[in-house]
């Protein structure tokens, strides 16, 4: 474990690093219209950076995060095998390390999006509702622009199935209802995280003028601040 002084100059010199790939990642599709040539590895080193924040961030809580990367891991794993319970899918290769097909960084970007989420302090139905809104931002970017994955079948939702976001609802739901029994520290760290990864690609989306996932991703941002702000208050008095 990290003593006091070590852990913060860790987490601020991953804070430095990861807000260098934030901002650059928006300026290449606000000024190239995607990612630069010789930076294909952006993408996952990116989302290992942000894992890597929330562990420093709150490493008591590891096990719960762990918890979440394998039932993620595994989701995935299925999901590209039979298509269930995200319909019919598969991973491009554009993220890196894959383990069995999966991307490493996929898993773990649910550990990420997860640890923020129970930050809000919500009711696993609710949270687990939050996860999905949270895909309807990512999705259409990283299945088209960023071309993460591809899909194999059409829906409604700028060609994404709607069963994606049951699966994602269920998938959430299950890992809220058994690992968010242990409520996870006070962390304006992994709060912050995971608002600036809800802008990032709200940031993208608006770039390549998907106008829905940009306005509603702002939303959400701003109502999780909200609700980390007024939890964190009720926790106070």
């Amino acid at each position: 474990m990290f003593s006091v002084l070590p852990a913060r100059t860790a987490l601020a010199a991953l804070w430095t690093v990861y807000g260098v790939f934030l901002i650059g990642g928006i300026g290449s599709h606000v000024l190239f219209g995607g990612t630069p040539a010789g930076m294909a590895w952006a993408p996952s080193f990116f989302l290992a950076l942000a894992s890597a924040i929330a562990v420093v961030s709150i490493p008591s809580w590891w096990r719960p995060l762990a918890g979440t990367a394998v039932i993620a891991f595994a989701a995935e794993l299925i999901g590209v095998r039979t298509g269930f319970p995200f319909g019919l899918y598969e991973h491009s290769g554009a993220l890196r390390p894959l383990v069995l097909g999966v991307p490493v960084v996929v898993a773990v970007a649910w550990m990420v999006l997860f640890a923020y989420v129970s930050q809000m302090r919500v009711h696993p139905a609710l949270a687990a509702l939050w996860m999905t809104g949270i895909d309807l931002v990512i999705e259409p970017i990283a299945g088209h622009e960023l071309e993460s994955w591809r899909w194999l079948q059409d829906g409604p939702y700028y060609g994404i199935p709607t069963v994606n976001f049951a699966g994602w609802f269920g998938v959430s739901l299950i890992m809220f209802y058994v690992l968010g029994r242990y409520p996870p520290p006070r962390s304006s760290s992994v709060a912050t995280l995971g608002r600036t990864i809800i802008f990032f690609f709200s940031a993208i989306a608006a770039a390549h003028h998907y106008l829905f996932p940009a306005f509603f991703g702002v939303a959400l941002a701003a109502l999780g601040y909200w609700r980390f702000r007024s939890s964190k208050a009720l926790m106070m008095m």
